[in-house]
């Protein structure tokens, strides 16, 4: 990765400032969070080649060979409520999409909560991890993962699952598109401080809605119909008569009788 141009775009912005660069790390995650208890500044990027233990939501594994993908990781010190504190996941996912739609030409979607979906398969994933001061956020830390050269062997159960930009014939040097990403999440979470509502925005992006889908919880699973997000961001589902209100569950889009 082009470090030197990374610095080059980003020195002197609000957020992706300063930059840290590893070849190899258990997890971006993991560093800007040590860094954030130590009282870390808003605006730290870390970035890696590979993550030996790379993670997404609830605790599954981030896969991605060394310098196929865009790895990093983002330090945010917001002031806001807790119950605006899901709006940080929902503006990442935008940045995401306006970057990819802007350097790569590419009109991806979001499938609920956090996944960049292309072609009904898994090019990204974003994860936000918070750091509590009491009642209060102290920091955010907000992690992506985007497929760019990636390559999943036809033997791998990922090649069912994921994709990358180069599997759809889309060439992107990942330095321009990491650039447009953090631009794109500083000026959402500008709008975002300043008491905008993202959520509009990110229910029109959500490949989620009006499609069956198949709730797993740790009780069991179910089907139903995607209908909205609430203001937090959960999705509410039609089972049967009833409206439920999932919060926390693996959701898989059904197609035909699945």
């Amino acid at each position: 990765m082009d470090l030197a141009y990374i610095q080059k775009h980003l020195r002197d912005h609000r957020l992706g400032w300063p930059v840290r660069y590893f070849r190899q790390v258990t997890s971006t995650q993991d560093i800007v969070v040590a860094a954030a208890t130590v009282g870390a500044k808003e605006g730290l990027l870390v970035l890696a080649e590979v993550q030996t233990a790379g993670r997404g939501r609830g605790g599954r594994s981030w896969w991605a060979p060394p310098g196929t993908a865009i790895l990093c990781s983002l330090l945010l010190r917001p002031r806001l409520p807790p119950s605006r504190v899901s709006w940080l996941g929902m503006i990442t996912g935008l940045a995401v999409l306006e970057a990819l739609d802007h350097v790569a030409c590419v009109s991806a979607a979001l499938k609920w909560p956090n996944d960049v979906w292309l072609h009904g398969k898994k090019l990204g994933g974003i994860l936000v991890d918070i750091l509590w001061h009491g009642d209060e956020v102290d920091a955010a830390i907000i992690g992506m993962g985007l497929n760019v050269t990636t390559s999943f062997p036809a033997h791998s159960p990922l090649s069912k699952e994921a994709i990358s930009l180069r599997q759809v014939g889309v060439t992107v040097e990942r330095e321009a598109l990491l650039v447009a990403y953090v631009h794109s999440l500083a000026r959402f979470y500008t709008r975002l401080l300043r008491g905008w509502s993202p959520v509009n925005m990110w229910r029109q992006h959500l490949c989620t809605l009006g499609r069956s889908v198949r709730v797993i919880t740790a009780t069991g699973a179910w089907h139903g119909w995607a209908e909205d997000v609430t203001e937090q961001g959960e999705l509410i589902v039609r089972r049967d008569k009833d409206r439920v209100i999932v919060r926390a569950a693996d959701v898989h889009l059904r197609h035909g009788s699945e």
